[in-house]
């Protein structure tokens, strides 16, 4: 018998949900990341302390408190002292005794540098980790180095794993091979060593740690998401108190933005000001006035990698500029004076986000000239000045629209800041105006209005002078309405050059006021006769000359006139000190000849000579990391001037890669980008705006190595014809030849930062095996002689506390023939020679210490 049609059917057995059988790419590049990391760092764990440490732990005056410096201090509030004290010195007090401490301070009460989370973090270790021995019968807590190390370990292995994540983030278009192979070349690389076998140096970990995340969260910011804001702001705050120099991420989480994402302009720009402000105030500068002009930087370095990140969008724009240039150039040449017809409205003035960045370049360009008019600097007034003239005489309409406020500005600044002649300026400024308004279209006329009643109300209130009306002069020859207006104000004019042209007859000086009517008069006439190409021509030389020539005569009367507002103000922001937002007054780290042999008055070229010859070393080291060494100073890197040829070889390397970071902006924005990364980071350490203790060192190639890593990997791409922006490019589709040579870097690589963590065993070891390699360092010889002495004090062998103490005798001597009036070199010495019984040459190194500083009493005990 046949089944029904439509009989039920018995149902079969469920399916099971499909498992993954492997692990997911992402889970597969933590581990390899995190394996790779703890493997190359693992024989850091069994070392001892090191240099420096005790800055940092050891019995550490902060630190070795654990949880209490950790609390608030609720007691202030109570305090008779503080109840009538301001609400800022209260919360001050009332912060855990952390963040009221400078990173160092000795008895004498000397402190520099503001470094809290460090303090916070080896506070927290202590307070879990620290174990209670019995010294001479006190209960002591001590420190373990080895739960240092390893901790030290484990932060750096976080950090390798963050970056992977950061890059995943901004290559999310790319294969994860490319972001994974840039994190194992950062992760294998042997410059890292000081980083992480150093337990001091977890504070460029931690710096890093927060600058990185900062740049996540930057990348996932928006309009729409404007909240991330608060975290991006706090964690580059977070990252300033580990270490100043996090303060280079203020540039580079702006450039990682804007090269990685479709940020406008406007978010942008808001993102550049949250991070401008911890930049600024945390910045370790000496003036307001460099806080202010490293805003400014930071401002005008954004918006020029957002424009050159758009070159294609203004590109148009820039040919229509120069297209217009000609023809303005060829109109003015022609004998005919009369206005072209109103053209339609140029395309960029009807797109704000293009036009923005443009009114915000005109407006640093007058700023630079206003600031020259505040410093009494000729050349900085006038070159942007005549920049901006030229732009409105040969440019076309939408240019001239858009310098008139610029114009305006500068002028506005002039007539503020000169005393006695600042009328010529507003007949300049006049007849400029007058200018716009009357050959301008509609949009033109609207700016100068706005304009106009700007320098109305500085007249009128600052100066306390009625020339502004005299535009209705001109007006009045080509608008007929006008004219009775025109007549009152002819009237006035004249009566005020009749009346000063008297006081002139009768013995008083006539002032530059009286020619300014009948210059006013002649120009009038111009527009009368509607000579309007002259006209435009006049205008704009009137206000070029007129400012130049005011400003020479202001110069040449400064010495007889009193300070004005403008001058007062730049004196005050030139001398007033920097804005220091932390709790702690801190003292500029004094530095000795032999950690940096650099004057502050000496010429600019030797400065720059001896950076190049730093960034040189850095260009090495982080190419090939071979030799290193735990300090450098003078006489490793001595001063030298630019003009030298390694100087000025590294100088051209230097320049050839800020142009082929320029030229591949758009074209292979990787490698361009990549560039960016290693100048913009290396920069913060280059010794010309802030000197450096010890002129360079391996740690600080941390986070420019970024950079090279980035680099390296794009080039090994490159080099074997593989596209690393296809997402199709994996691992199995690499040739052999490219796995391989990849492979020996990464095995190079972390054989050498293995064999280097052993040379971080303790002090001695570390100082003994780097001698060679800085044999012409007096501060690194002088640090080897003198652990000597501390560990010949510390043995219990007499036979090995006389080898010790010979063994020093031969390095304080290199110490003192490179740099002969090393005083700690000099005065260890002679105790070196008198714990040898060598009264003689004791004696005579005592006498030589006092020849060096006769101030220093301790050779006499």
């Amino acid at each position: 018998m046949a089944k029904a049609k439509n009989a039920p059917q018995k149902p079969g057995p469920k399916a099971k949900p499909n498992k993954p059988s492997r692990l997911s790419g992402n889970a597969i590049a933590y581990i390899i990341i995190a394996a790779l990391s703890i493997l190359i760092y693992a024989d850091t764990i069994p070392n001892s302390y090191n240099l420096d440490d005790e800055l940092v732990t050891q019995n550490h005056r902060v630190t070795s408190k654990g949880w209490e410096v950790l609390k608030p201090d609720f007691s202030v509030f109570s305090n008779p002292v503080f109840k009538d004290s301001p609400v800022i010195s209260k919360l001050k007090y009332f912060m855990p005794e952390v963040f009221r401490t400078p990173y160092y301070q000795d008895k004498a009460g000397y402190k520099y540098e503001y470094r809290p989370l460090v303090f916070v973090s080896f506070a927290i270790e202590h307070a879990i980790f620290s174990k209670t021995t019995f010294v001479q019968g006190k209960e002591v807590e001590t420190d373990d180095p080895h739960i240092s190390h390893i901790i030290n370990t484990l932060l750096y292995a976080l950090l390798c794993l963050l970056l992977f994540i950061v890059l995943r983030k901004m290559f999310s278009a790319y294969n994860i091979l490319f972001p994974l192979l840039i994190t194992l070349i950062f992760t294998a690389h042997p410059i890292h060593t000081e980083v992480v076998a150093s337990i001091k140096n977890r504070d460029e970990i931690l710096s890093l740690l927060c600058g990185l995340s900062a740049l996540y969260l930057a990348l996932n910011f928006s309009l729409r998401k404007w909240y991330y804001l608060f975290g991006v702001f706090m964690l580059l705050v977070l990252g300033i108190l580990a270490k100043p120099t996090t303060i280079t991420f203020a540039l580079l989480i702006p450039l990682t933005v804007e090269m990685f994402s479709d940020i406008p302009f406007l978010g942008s720009m808001v993102l550049t000001l949250v991070l401008v402000v911890p930049a600024v105030f945390f910045a370790r500068l000496y003036t307001v006035s460099q806080q202010i002009w490293l805003g400014l930087f930071l401002f005008a370095a954004v918006v020029f990698f957002h424009c050159l990140k758009r070159i294609k969008t203004y590109l148009p724009a820039l040919q229509n500029y120069f297209t217009g240039l000609i023809q303005s150039i060829k109109l003015a040449a022609s004998p005919t004076n009369e206005l072209q017809e109103e053209s339609p409205t140029p395309e960029i003035l009807k797109r704000p986000l293009l036009l923005l960045p443009i009114i915000v370049l005109l407006l640093a360009i007058s700023a630079v000239s206003v600031s020259g008019i505040m410093g009494a600097r000729t050349v900085q007034t006038v070159i942007p000045l005549l920049l901006l003239a030229a732009t409105y005489f040969w440019g076309p309409k939408w240019a001239k629209a858009l310098v008139i406020s610029p114009i305006n500005l500068i002028c506005l600044a002039a007539i503020i800041k000169f005393d006695n002649n600042f009328t010529v300026v507003e007949l300049g400024l006049i007849v400029f105006l007058s200018t716009m308004f009357i050959t301008g279209d509609k949009l033109q006329r609207r700016i100068v209005i706005g304009n106009y009643l700007a320098y109305a109300i500085v007249a009128l209130f600052i100066k306390h002078t009625y020339s502004f009306l005299t535009v209705f002069l001109f007006i009045g020859f080509v608008e007929k309405r006008v004219m009775p207006v025109t007549l009152i104000v002819m009237l006035l004019t004249a009566g005020a050059f009749v009346k000063r042209l008297f006081g002139a007859l009768h013995g008083n000086s006539l002032d530059l006021t009286a020619l300014k009517f009948p210059m006013i008069y002649l120009f009038a006439f111009l527009f009368w006769r509607k000579n309007y190409k002259i006209a435009q021509l006049t205008g704009v030389l009137s206000v070029l000359v007129f400012v130049s020539v005011s400003f020479s005569v202001h110069s040449f009367q400064k010495g007889h006139s009193a300070e004005t507002a403008f001058e007062n103000l730049s004196y005050k922001l030139s001398t007033t000190k920097a804005v220091d937002p932390t709790p702690i007054q801190s003292s500029v780290r004094p530095l000795r000849y032999m950690e940096y042999p650099i004057s502050p008055d000496d010429p600019f070229s030797l400065k720059l000579g001896t950076a190049m010859s730093i960034f040189g070393n850095y260009l090495r080291l982080v190419f090939i990391p071979y030799p290193m060494s735990y300090y450098y100073g003078y006489a490793y890197i001595k001063p030298v001037n630019v003009t030298q040829f390694v100087p000025l070889l590294v100088l051209i390397i230097h320049i050839a890669l800020l142009g082929l970071a320029l030229w591949f902006f758009n074209r292979k924005p990787v490698i361009s980008y990549s560039i960016f990364f290693y100048l913009i980071s290396i920069s913060a350490y280059s010794n010309l705006a802030i000197p450096i203790p010890g002129l360079m060192g391996d740690r600080f190639l941390l986070v420019p190595s970024i950079g090279f890593s980035i680099l390296a990997t794009a080039l090994l791409y490159i080099i074997f014809k593989f596209d690393y922006t296809n997402p199709k490019t994996e691992w199995n589709n690499t040739s052999t030849s490219f796995k391989i040579t990849l492979v020996v870097i990464l095995v190079l690589y972390s054989i050498t930062a293995i064999s280097r963590n052993l040379d971080w065993k303790d002090r001695i070891t570390l100082f003994r095996h780097d001698i060679s390699t800085v044999e012409n360092s007096a501060q690194a010889q002088n640090l080897l002689a003198v652990h000597l002495i501390v560990a010949s004090q510390d043995s219990t062998d007499q036979d090995a506390r006389h080898r010790l103490l010979e063994e020093s005798l031969p390095h304080f001597k290199k110490a003192l023939d490179v740099y002969p009036d090393f005083l700690n070199a000099s005065y260890d010495l002679a105790r070196a020679y008198d714990a040898l019984g060598m009264a003689d040459e004791a004696y005579a190194q005592y006498k030589r210490t006092l020849e060096i500083d006769s101030t220093f009493t301790n050779p006499y005990f």
